[in-house]
């Protein structure tokens, strides 16, 4: 029958297997098909988004800074205007480019090369993140970068808000200043919300209220080439948020006034509302102008302020602690008029020197004021008659019962940073500083105010205050609102806050009040104090380290007498011994009080003191009319 071979040919493939592999086939197809459609549609977005942040980058867009105005809101004496900074990005330079390009970039920018080294180690070459070089720069300085971009590769500019103080060094201890964020801040600041991008206040009201004025940043997504070259518009997704306004207890006009009185000597002046505790004015010499502190030159500026042996960053009002020498008999006659520790009608004999077992203790007057009270111990600054009673009647624990009383040896809450409390000096205070006891001649030195005794000139404003309050003394405060930047509207008011009340009779305070009027009258001031405004105070030279050398100080108040404490201005004023000796204390404050209640400008108080001086020189200039 044949050779035996199956239907369909001897050498033919079964049907089964060729089903098989077409199932097999359309199966893998299928597969492929479905990969393919995951991969272009499914993932597609994915993709696109990875691609989108290859060539976007995100920058931070900082927000401007709250302003900050004087008590009047006119204008601000602090505000954020537009500037601009220019980056460098370090891993889009070719290699053997990025010394020309540092060069080329610090040339323009007018900055050191050498900061751009620091601010970009060479660790970080190839970081792509771009680095901040230089700020606070000019549209002139942007076009001349715009126009050699092609050899500037890795270099780009922003706009970024700047601080700016319209009235340079006016308010400088008050408002302080800004800076970048140092990695030591960050590391505490971090968690609420600081970058290492920040520019956070340094001191100050900038400092102090930084959370306030610093607002919320925004973002804003760049587009960039493989270079690292922007493409096409930026798009801002965040708009950032401007901080919140402040409005200042500070009056520029007393600021001013006080500022130039004190003039180019060491020292310190407060002037306070003592019903409120609000700061009229604060100023402390030397001092710094901020707005030096940013753009060309700015680093060199801030080392020399930083170096300078007199302290220009030492806010002296509340930072400086010194002897207050006899301005401490204000406190002193407040005791022994309270405690009845010796009567005030009854006299001291003062032959110009005091004498504690074999030590000599001189009186400012060589050879004595003869017989004085209180009254004219407090006008005369009679050192023998404190001695005495101090020493003999009052005794050392009641002189600091009533330091503590009146605010000494703490500091007041103001809100500044960096105050400092001063020293109340104690016997166990004594004996734990130096395996001492406490001596007589202790207690004679811290009668009228020297030794171990420390006080700044807040302290000092304070103690007046609580004087002409008849025993109150408000916490100081220079922010009076906060308000918002966008409507105006008062967000938080900052209300009067008793520090503390003392247990003293309102009599001794008027007695005080009457004797320090006394005082000014009839006493060490009156050659100085010719204001038409009626005031009380007390001057005060406390010695150093050289009988060449003495502080000058003065504190008081006015008017005298009205019935409400909201009429009352005080004043501090302190001198430093380095200055040449000229007794600049009551002088400067005469000036401060006459151009206060006359409303004058520190010019035009200058002209009317030297017209109430001697008013007929005047008229015969043809200057006045007929006095």
């Amino acid at each position: 029958m044949g050779n035996g071979s199956r239907p369909g040919g001897g050498h033919g493939v079964p049907v089964s297997r060729l089903v098989f592999m077409g199932v097999a086939m359309g199966v893998v197809f299928v597969i492929y098909l479905g990969y393919l459609f995951s991969m272009q549609v499914v993932d597609g977005y994915i993709y696109r988004l990875r691609a989108d942040q290859v060539t976007r980058r995100t920058a931070v867009v900082h927000a401007p800074r709250g302003d900050i105005y004087d008590r009047s809101v006119d204008r601000p004496i602090a505000a954020s205007r537009d500037s601009f900074a220019v980056d460098i990005n370090p891993a889009v330079i070719p290699s053997d480019e990025i010394d020309a390009v540092f060069v080329r970039v610090a040339a323009m920018v007018g900055v050191p090369v050498t900061q751009i080294y620091d601010r970009i180690p060479r660790r970080r070459y190839s970081v792509y993140q771009p680095v901040e070089i230089a700020g606070n720069l000019t549209l002139q300085t942007i076009t001349r970068l715009a126009e050699h971009s092609p050899e500037l590769p890795g270099v780009s500019w922003r706009i970024r808000p700047v601080r700016s103080y319209p009235d340079d060094g006016l308010f400088a201890h008050v408002l302080g200043y800004v800076g970048e964020i140092t990695p030591a801040e960050l590391q505490v600041l971090f968690n609420r919300g600081y970058t290492a991008t920040s520019v956070i206040g340094k001191a100050g009201v900038e400092l102090q209220y930084d959370e306030v004025l610093r607002g919320i940043d925004g973002n804003e997504y760049r587009f960039v080439d493989a270079r690292g070259r922007r493409i096409g518009a930026s798009t801002t997704n965040v708009e950032p948020v401007k901080g919140n306004d402040l409005v200042l207890t500070v009056d520029r006009r007393i600021q001013d006034l006080a500022t130039k009185a004190l003039g180019n000597r060491v020292g310190a002046a407060v002037v306070l509302h003592p019903a409120t505790g609000e700061i009229l004015a604060m100023v402390s010499h030397p001092g710094y102008n901020a707005n030096r502190f940013f753009g060309p030159g700015g680093a060199e500026y801030f080392s020399e302020i930083s170096l300078d042996p007199r302290g220009s960053f030492l806010n002296r009002t509340l930072q400086a602690t010194e002897s207050p020498g006899s301005t401490f008999k204000v406190l002193m006659t407040t005791a022994i008029l309270e405690e009845r520790a010796f009567p005030a009608d009854r006299t001291v004999y003062c032959p110009g020197y005091y004498m504690v077992g074999n030590r000599v203790f001189a009186c400012h007057k060589e050879y004595g004021h003869g017989h004085v009270d209180l009254a004219t111990a407090l006008a005369e600054s009679c050192n023998v008659y404190y001695y005495t009673v101090g020493n003999e009647y009052l005794g050392v624990e009641s002189i600091i019962d009533y330091s503590q009383i009146m605010g000494l040896g703490e500091r007041s809450g103001i809100d500044l940073p960096r105050e400092r409390a001063g020293l109340v000096p104690t016997p166990e205070w004594k004996e734990r500083t130096f395996s001492d006891g406490w001596r007589p001649g202790d207690t004679v030195n811290l009668s009228i105010g020297q030794g171990f005794l420390q006080v700044t000139p807040l302290q000092l404003a304070n103690m007046v205050g609580m004087i002409v309050n008849r025993g109150v003394i408000y916490r100081p405060h220079v922010v009076k609102e906060i308000r918002d930047p966008a409507t105006g509207a008062t967000i938080e008011s900052f209300a009067s806050e008793a520090l503390r009340t003392a247990p003293i009779s309102e009599q001794t305070f008027a007695q005080v009040q009457q004797m320090l009027r006394g005082v000014v009258l009839d006493g060490t001031p009156a050659i100085v104090m010719t204001s038409n405004a009626e005031a009380g105070g007390k001057t005060g030279t406390a010695e150093t380290w050289s009988d060449e050398h003495r502080h000058s100080w003065y504190i008081g108040f006015a008017p005298y007498g009205p019935e409400k404490p909201a009429d009352y201005v005080v004043t501090a004023v302190w001198v430093d011994a380095s200055n040449e000796w000229d007794w600049w204390g009551p002088y400067a404050t005469n000036i401060i009080v006459h151009g206060i209640y006359n409303g004058l400008t520190y010019e035009e108080t200058i002209m009317d003191l030297r017209r109430l001086r001697d008013p007929w020189l005047w008229y015969g200039r043809g200057i006045l009319g007929q006095p």
